[in-house]
């Protein structure tokens, strides 16, 4: 009787397993876990696996909005696309340069506080993106304490266009066009642009610590008792990102890309609002947050060699631009 009712229970197990397997592709290959291609379930290390029609059906604008769906990573947007702090935490760790973001193996941290302009990278040049979390210092240096992850970019098998455009709320504009093909059989081609633009919403209250009548009260993150007695703005955004690349295939294992994006974003705030009266600024202090921008031209240049097993990637990123120049100067 025993041995009769674990062979049923194990046969409707198996049968359950039917099912879950077609939501569950156990050997989809990674290489962020041991730099070499790997069966996903041969890897002894934590990887989460985004691929392109996992993108396709979010339909997301900036590429971060696709770790939602990854336990253990968190990029905080708490201005919308007028975001400009996208510290990327993995696993509790908050700490600059903890996390290594790489685009077909070149790291695209800032580095100066690690975080990453997430909308400068297309979400239509993306064939996946793999979640190392954990560790990952030996592979990466010192920038993976907390984990990595690694983008890997579309190879081109055909032309093909893609093109959106979207309006929504607060004038928010996002317009993108990514063209793709082969100039030849050995020479493969792809250009992508992208505008985002918004008039924005208040993101930045301005607080104060004693109670102020007329006043609005809030408490902090850590329960302490505030008033609000205005805000900054709406914070605008303006941002252009236009991309080129080609690659040369010499025969089936060896290949030389060469790519190059520029980014360009600036933001600034409209006039700030009192809730209290006009001689808000001698009682707050200061009213008002300076505009920024940030510009870079990133370069990149990867030989592979998939018959000996090899790859070598060179990289290069002008940052010309940075927030209020007032503050830092721009470094290579």
């Amino acid at each position: 009787m025993m041995l009769f009712v674990l062979g049923s229970s194990m046969n409707a197990f198996a049968q359950n397993n039917d099912v879950l397997d077609e939501n569950f592709v156990l050997d989809e290959m990674v290489v962020s876990a041991t730099r070499s291609e790997k069966k996903l379930l041969d890897t002894a290390a934590s990887v989460s696996v985004i691929t392109d029609k996992d993108l396709n059906k979010m339909h997301i604008n900036n590429l971060d909005e696709a770790f939602v769906k990854i336990s253990g990573v968190y990029v905080g947007r708490l201005s919308g696309i007028g975001s400009t702090t996208s510290q990327t935490v993995m696993r509790g760790v908050n700490a600059a340069n903890s996390v290594a973001v790489l685009v077909d193996g070149v790291q695209v941290n800032d580095s100066y506080n690690g975080s990453v302009t997430w909308s400068a990278i297309p979400v239509d040049m993306v064939k996946r993106v793999e979640v190392l979390r954990g560790p990952a210092s030996v592979l990466y240096g010192g920038n993976a304490l907390a984990g990595v992850i690694n983008i890997i970019t579309k190879d081109v098998d055909k032309t093909s266009v893609n093109l959106k455009l979207s309006y929504a709320s607060n004038n928010t504009q996002n317009h993108s066009l990514y063209v793709a093909g082969k100039a030849s059989d050995k020479l493969d081609f792809n250009v992508n642009y992208e505008k985002k633009k918004t008039d924005g919403y208040i993101t930045d209250p301005v607080l104060s610590k004693e109670a102020v009548s007329g006043a609005e009260t809030t408490t902090t993150n850590t329960g302490a008792k505030r008033w609000i007695i205005g805000n900054m703005g709406k914070k605008q955004w303006d941002e252009n990102t236009v991309g080129v690349g080609f690659k040369y295939h010499f025969d089936e294992s060896k290949s030389l890309a060469l790519d190059f994006t520029k980014n360009e974003y600036e933001y600034s705030y409209s006039a700030p609002t009192s809730y209290i009266g006009d001689n808000i600024i001698k009682k707050a202090g200061t009213y008002f947050s300076t505009p920024g921008e940030k510009a870079s031209n990133k370069y990149n240049m990867t030989y592979n060699d998939s018959e000996n097993g090899w790859k070598a990637v060179v990289g290069y990123s002008d940052q010309y631009k940075q927030h209020d120049t007032s503050i830092s100067k721009a470094t290579d």
